[in-house]
């Protein structure tokens, strides 16, 4: 029986974007509560308030579009992106996925594209791509794509087809 997997893309990613931006908007809060003493202080006042209010702003709108607080569905339809319960998705069936490419970082990722091929870019320039879902691979990952299509994962390491 093909059953559904819902992940998070990178939980590494995830928690460290969280704690940032929690420490950022920490420091904040603190900063504008205590006013400097001195009046040359002010420019390293208002520096800070720069890095620690509107820093961790920029970092979480900028997170949201590679999808580091979504949640990727894999199941025998094909994959699914949701970020905010289901309002930004992105769904691709085996069908018509073009690819299924492994890329190892200090995480290993498989990469599911819909439209085009991945052969010769950088991991950078694929996470910004639209088409394109990342998740982390695991050996629940891994299982839940073997149960629900035969399609090879390219790059993939030998060691994985062990598993």
């Amino acid at each position: 029986m093909k059953k559904e997997l819902k992940v998070v893309p990178s939980m590494f990613w995830l928690i460290g974007s969280i704690v940032l931006i929690i420490s950022l908007y920490s420091i904040f809060i603190f900063s504008y509560a205590y006013p400097p003493a001195r009046p040359d202080e002010i420019f390293d006042h208002i520096l800070l308030i720069f890095c620690t209010g509107v820093l961790p702003t920029v970092i979480f709108v900028t997170a949201i579009p590679r999808g580091i607080f979504s949640v990727v569905t894999i199941s025998e339809r094909g994959v699914r992106r949701t970020l905010f319960m289901g309002r930004f998705k992105l769904e691709m069936s085996w069908e018509e996925m073009a690819e299924m490419r492994y890329y190892p970082r200090l995480l290993p990722f498989v990469f599911f594209s819909k439209t085009c091929t991945l052969d010769g870019m950088y991991y950078d320039k694929i996470i910004k791509r639209r088409d394109v879902i990342q998740v982390t691979l695991t050996k629940k990952v891994l299982q839940a794509i073997r149960q629900n299509t035969t399609r090879e994962i390219i790059n993939l390491p030998e060691s994985y087809n062990e598993q």
